[in-house]
């Protein structure tokens, strides 16, 4: 009895926890859909108080400033330990790099590929996917830890933006269901689909200005942040 007892009682605050963090995910998912603009309007259906304006469309190229490819990296480049790659399936809609996946590269390797570098805190996004369906194409996260260099492979972008746009912005419009559906319009191939760099930098975004696109980011970016916490949680 004691046994059963202790296991039920485990069970029930894990499901506890899968019910918190599903809840929380619906949350975001309906937010999302909320605050930015649908299709043919200038501004969203929820919207923080004290603004009002209209949002004003622009293009990606508009607001990155510079966008990075990846390095060229064959099987046989790998090795046991070295300077971590950033893998293709960093990128996700949690907003963070899930780096789980990385391999190994000589330091060589990484100085012969210097416009391949990339860092913590920057942006990255992946522009081909090996699932047609291309569920976490064109998202963008943040490479987050201790300072570290990492190298990009092919697929993989850097973003740097313009002085005055909200990264956390950018990351949380990259999770909406608009930006979603243009992706998904946009995408090239059968098997590994891609999106080519001018497609990508042609993408239209309706854009608030920039203390409203604070408001918003910070917020997607506590909800990430809870949801990190209830996955960890019930991990």
């Amino acid at each position: 009895k004691k046994i059963g007892a202790f296991f039920k009682s485990l069970d029930d605050t894990i499901a506890l926890h899968q019910r918190k963090l599903d809840l929380l995910k619906e949350q975001k998912k309906g937010y999302l859909q909320k605050m930015f603009p649908k299709n043919g309007e200038k501004v969203p259906e929820l919207r923080f108080a004290g603004f009002a304006d209209d949002w004003e469309e622009r293009k990606f190229k508009d607001i990155i400033e510079k966008l990075t490819g990846g390095a060229s990296i064959k099987p046989s480049d790998y090795l046991e330990e070295g300077i971590r790659t950033i893998p293709k399936g960093a990128v996700n809609s949690t907003g963070l790099a899930d780096l789980s996946g990385s391999k190994y590269i000589s330091e060589e390797f990484y100085e012969s590929n210097k416009s391949s570098h990339v860092s913590t805190n920057n942006l990255v996004t992946s522009l081909r996917d090996l699932v047609p369906s291309a569920p976490n194409m064109g998202r963008i996260v943040r490479i987050a830890g201790e300072d570290e260099d990492f190298l990009m492979p092919q697929g993989v972008y850097k973003l740097e933006l313009f002085d005055g746009m909200d990264e956390e912005f950018l990351i949380a419009f990259s999770n909406s269901d608009k930006y979603r559906k243009i992706i998904s319009s946009e995408k090239n191939g059968s098997t590994q689909v891609h999106i080519r760099n001018g497609e990508f930098l042609n993408i239209d975004i309706e854009l608030p200005f920039s203390e409203e696109q604070k408001q918003i980011g910070s917020f997607f970016k506590q909800l990430d942040n809870s949801i990190a916490l209830h996955q960890h949680k019930l991990d």
